[in-house]
């Protein structure tokens, strides 16, 4: 990706203006050469990655949902976003999944929790096209083979939420995948992972606000263009 020369994001002057910069080393009365060379410099580094930053949080608690990996911290950052879901922390919680999927990219339920994350939730109804595309990406990244049967039956679900076509009816989406989870968590009655998915399906379907006010379904995701 091309930054703007005008706005650097790197280590060594995280988010500094490119004017600020020479402005700082015109002060100490640096050599324009000099000046020159370590612009450069700054202005090619690497940038880090989006999950560069991303740590396990102390404090979570211990939730934990097994997946096909073998990799430990994948496992525990999986766990760390599916907290963080439950928590309603989306955008934190799809950072945890990226982190996984990184640690291990054989690991298809690090993708279907972009996915899930990316997706509309009963706290936040409203996603926009390009989160829904970025959803629709990385349940499909999830449908790869090397899921075991149980994990399948989560991605599939999951695959109904999404669609690469602009114009689908997002809420009929939404009524796929919750008869997916119905599915899933009848398939696996003692999964208390999929009984909750499921039931946050069932309420995703009527949205309330914070107050406890009906929201229409009509303004509860974009309707069909």
């Amino acid at each position: 990706m091309i930054r703007a020369a005008n706005h650097l994001t790197n280590p060594v002057f995280p988010a500094i203006g490119m004017s600020d910069a020479v402005a700082y080393f015109s002060r100490l009365q640096i050599p324009m050469k000099l000046l020159a060379l370590v612009v450069l410099v700054v202005a090619t580094f690497p940038a880090p990655s989006q999950t560069s930053s991303v740590v396990l949080i102390p404090g979570l608690g211990e939730h934990h949902h097994t997946i096909s990996t073998n990799n430990a911290q994948a496992q525990r950052f999986f766990d760390q976003g599916l907290t963080l879901v439950y928590g309603f922390n989306h955008e934190e919680a799809a950072r945890a999944f990226r982190r996984a999927s990184e640690l291990d990219p054989r690991a298809a339920m690090a993708y279907w929790g972009v996915a899930l994350a990316l997706g509309p939730c009963i706290a936040n109804m409203d996603v926009d096209p390009q989160q829904e595309m970025a959803a629709y990406e990385a349940v499909q990244k999830a449908l790869a083979p090397g899921a075991t049967e149980g994990e399948q039956a989560y991605i599939h679900a999951l695959a109904k939420r999404y669609s690469s076509d602009p114009k689908v009816d997002l809420r009929k989406l939404d009524a796929d995948y919750a008869r997916a989870m119905r599915d899933v968590y009848q398939w696996y009655p003692d999964d208390l992972d999929a009984a909750t998915l499921y039931a946050e399906s069932l309420m995703d379907l009527h949205p309330s606000d914070c107050s406890g006010e009906r929201i229409s379904p009509a303004t509860a995701r974009r309707p069909a263009s």
